[in-house]
């Protein structure tokens, strides 16, 4: 199966960040005295920044200003991404072999365009990226397929031609409206796979089955 390009999202996917910021959350709550369990911080996963502010803020107990929250939540994390970004299993097998096959390169993600940057520069991976476009280059986020469709134009390619990797049901499902063949390999959560083609444990899997890895 030949495509024209690869787009992949990032946290969770290729980085294993999604972790840290649950984690990060986790500690915040219990640095702040906050009543907040793991799983309001797993229902953020894949979704973008303002979106998972508001998750929290409707779970936080009367009183307590998300502004505030959200400041020692996203400092948590800061702390844990200075520690060193580990890559997800295979990330750097599978980039490695695109580059091989020569086959164009793009970031669609739910981050900040600026924080994905410095995420991929930090974890070793920028170099293996033509374009990065994150939420706040387009109207809405995942899994609106807006970062998905501006990806493949930013490469050029047909996005019926592009294959996608995501781990989150809301980026699959936003890479499939995108019209793009869908490799989903879930991260954290039970995610439903919906809008994958191709379910993988792990990204070479995932690639194998899309035809990508021998």
């Amino acid at each position: 199966m030949a495509f024209d390009a690869a787009i992949f999202d990032m946290d969770g996917l290729l980085i294993d960040t999604e972790r840290m910021m649950v984690e990060a959350g986790v500690a915040a709550a219990a640095q702040m005295g906050t009543p907040l369990s793991r799983q309001v911080f797993l229902s953020t996963v894949g979704v973008d920044r303002h979106k998972s502010t508001d998750i929290v803020a409707q779970n936080l107990p009367q009183g307590v200003a998300i502004e505030a929250f959200d400041k020692v939540w996203r400092r948590q994390f800061d702390d844990m991404l200075d520690a060193g970004i580990p890559l997800r299993p295979g990330a750097a097998d599978l980039l490695n072999n695109l580059v091989a096959l020569q086959i164009p390169r793009a970031i669609a993600t739910n981050a900040l365009t600026e924080q994905a940057h410095i995420r991929l520069e930090k974890s070793g991976l920028a170099a293996h990226f033509e374009h990065v476009v994150g939420f706040d280059l387009v109207e809405r986020g995942k899994p609106d397929p807006g970062v998905y469709l501006e990806a493949a134009r930013r490469l050029g390619v047909d996005p019926k031609k592009a294959v996608a990797f995501e781990d989150s049901d809301h980026g699959a499902a936003a890479a499939w409206a995108a019209g793009m063949r869908v490799v989903q390999v879930p991260d954290l959560g039970q995610p439903t796979c919906d809008h994958a083609h191709h379910a993988a444990p792990d990204l070479i899997t995932g690639a194998r089955a899309a035809g990508l890895f021998d």
